[in-house]
């Protein structure tokens, strides 16, 4: 993973690279570039800006820009001929940065009058090309500083102890604006890789929450449809019924991989689906409330899956139900499931009795640490609750196993 970062933010830093040089290249670009270069040439022809350049000699000041404008233009067909990867091209690239920085750092060399001006703009080179060459810290940092360096050198052995002393705070300043400059860039394509990291991680989740929402939807008609082949089996009394029931077991593992808890939100749009595919003319809804439980174990989802289904199924079929509520709510340490219809109704003495569908319903909730009871709902006719222990995890005390029989 660290490799891979590494890689990564290389890539970035490179790319600075890349775009700096689209930028500088371009012909309005290099014909500024060149533009500067030539005005330290004619400006001290000039009378105003002889209180900036004192006597600095036109002569010397051509033989100053005429390196740095050779380097532009021969920098400008190269990128167009070669490319920015190319070693020539990087050759001229870094000799046009000795070039440029050679105006402030040898001014003072050839008029002490301008060594503020000079030491202006030594800095201010420092931070363009941090900024700008992130990706040749080491290189370019090690041309400032030994052109500075040779200012102070050259001063000392002139005798000029004073001026020396001010070239040397000058490339002091320049070297810590380079510094903080190329930090600067680094710590934004550090943050740039942060946030193309979370983007991909996003994407990622999206995709695998689409693929899951797929393998849902697929696997729903497909168990349901088991589901009404065992309860058939079942009611016919036929041994074929345990097979189907395992085999709709099989498939449900599918959407719950075992040690992955679910969202429980997510369980109840699952749970929705499944049943809604058991009775495609009767009108279904749900509902979810939660308070502290926010996921819930895979034996948890099964059980609640499956008793769904039970109750779902034996409204539709015995109790001629229209319209179905399921509502799943969690608070504290259970989890509730809530199957509501508007069927022909049922007595509490009927759900003590009964068979098949609230049997295996019952058996799957008390499996589970759990309680299946009948309660008055307004609008419905009846309305069944049942209830799951689970842990601080959504765990249940023990694994669910369905019982065998039918549905009522």
């Amino acid at each position: 993973m660290e490799r891979q970062s590494a890689l990564t933010e290389e890539h970035l830093i490179a790319e600075i690279d890349l775009r700096t040089d689209r930028t500088r290249r371009t012909i309005a670009a290099s014909l500024g570039n060149g533009v500067v270069f030539l005005a330290f040439v004619v400006l001290p022809w000039l009378a105003g800006p002889s209180a900036v350049f004192g006597d600095f000699d036109t002569d010397e000041g051509v033989m100053l820009a005429l390196p740095a404008l050779l380097c532009v233009v021969l920098g400008l067909a190269l990128y167009r001929l070669l490319g920015a990867k190319h070693w020539l091209y990087r050759t001229v690239d870094a000799l046009e940065l000795c070039a440029s920085a050679a105006f402030p750092a040898f001014f003072p060399l050839l008029d002490a009058g301008t060594t503020a001006m000079a030491g202006v703009f030594l800095i201010v080179a420092g931070a363009f090309w941090g900024q700008a060459k992130p990706g040749r810290a080491k290189l370019f940092g090690s041309l400032l500083l030994g052109l500075g360096l040779i200012t102070v050198v050259v001063r000392l052995v002139r005798g000029d102890g004073e001026g020396a002393m001010f070239s040397a705070v000058f490339v002091v300043a320049s070297m810590v604006a380079y510094a903080s400059s190329v930090r600067a860039r680094l710590m934004a394509v550090r943050a740039e890789l942060r946030r193309n990291l979370l983007r991909e991680e996003a994407r990622a989740l999206r995709v695998a929450r689409e693929r899951q929402r797929i393998e849902t939807e697929l696997t729903a008609h497909v168990v349901a449809q088991i589901d009404v082949l065992a309860a058939d089996l079942t009611h016919a009394g036929l041994a074929e019924a345990a097979t189907a029931r395992r085999v709709g077991e099989l498939v449900s593992e599918l959407v719950f991989p075992a040690a992955q808890p679910v969202a429980l939100t997510e369980l109840s749009e699952l749970t929705f689906s499944r049943c809604r595919a058991l009775c495609s003319g009767v009108r279904i809804t749900h509902r979810t409330t939660q308070t502290t439980l926010t996921s819930v174990n895979a034996d948890s989802s099964r059980a609640v899956l499956r008793i769904a289904q039970e109750l779902v199924r034996n409204a539709v079929v015995h109790g001629r139900a229209r319209t179905i509520e399921l509502a799943l709510s969690a608070s504290g340490g259970e989890l509730s499931l809530t199957v509501s219809d508007d069927g022909d109704g049922l007595t509490q003495a009927v759900a003590n009795d009964a068979s098949g569908g609230l049997l295996n319903a019952r058996t799957w909730a008390a499996e589970s640490g759990g309680s299946l009871r009948l309660q008055k709902a307004a609008g419905f006719n009846t309305s069944l609750i049942v209830t799951l222990l689970t842990d601080a995890r959504g765990r249940t005390p023990s694994s669910a196993v369905p019982a065998s029989g039918g549905m009522s």
